[in-house]
């Protein structure tokens, strides 16, 4: 969410797109778009797992995009957690406050606890890069539909490599999804 708003993405409208807190399918929804976040802090970062079948499912969207976010993770207090969260807090006060509570709520349905915040404030986080794939037709995935008889879901790894194809710039999909949404 944090990169999303830095993109100039109105914060109003991803408090409410961000769903992945609620278990859904895809992580942001927005109407006929939506985003499957997978981030990762791995050395090997060249695959993804997919948990179920749905996650890159794009019936009903006219826009879907798995989006993969490398995290280099270290000990240090820079960027951490809890003050990503401290700056869309500020922020949603600032420019969105109608969506606070709905945002504070999302945190909890996420499991991020006040009291908890001590055990990722020496955790920094630093983005080491963020890649967007369209899924669309012969984009690399399992769908409900085509599963064997007997078959009701499915967990998988996708590797990268066969996603590139599919890789489209940052700014050609915000551009995007500022027209989506």
């Amino acid at each position: 969410m944090h990169q999303l708003y830095e993109a100039e993405l109105p914060l109003d409208r991803l408090v409410k797109a961000w769903t992945g807190s609620k278990r859904t399918s895809q992580d942001f929804e927005f109407g006929k778009a939506s985003i499957e976040v997978k981030s990762t802090g791995a050395v090997d970062a060249s695959t993804v797992t997919i948990t179920n079948t749905r996650q890159l499912d794009d019936t009903g969207l006219e826009f879907l995009l798995l989006s993969r976010v490398v995290l280099d993770i270290r000990q240090g207090t820079f960027c951490t957690l809890p003050a990503l969260v401290a700056q869309l807090r500020t922020a949603i006060q600032r420019t969105a406050p109608d969506v606070y509570l709905e945002f504070e709520e999302k945190l909890l349905l996420a499991c991020y606890k006040e009291e908890h915040a001590e055990y990722y404030s020496n955790k920094t986080y630093a983005e080491r890069a963020l890649s967007f794939y369209e899924v669309i037709t012969g984009f690399p995935r399992l769908l409900e539909s085509d599963l064997p008889t007997g078959v009701t879901n499915a967990k998988y790894d996708l590797t990268i490599e066969a996603c590139e194809p599919f890789n489209r710039p940052s700014e050609e999909v915000l551009a995007k999804l500022r027209d989506l949404i």
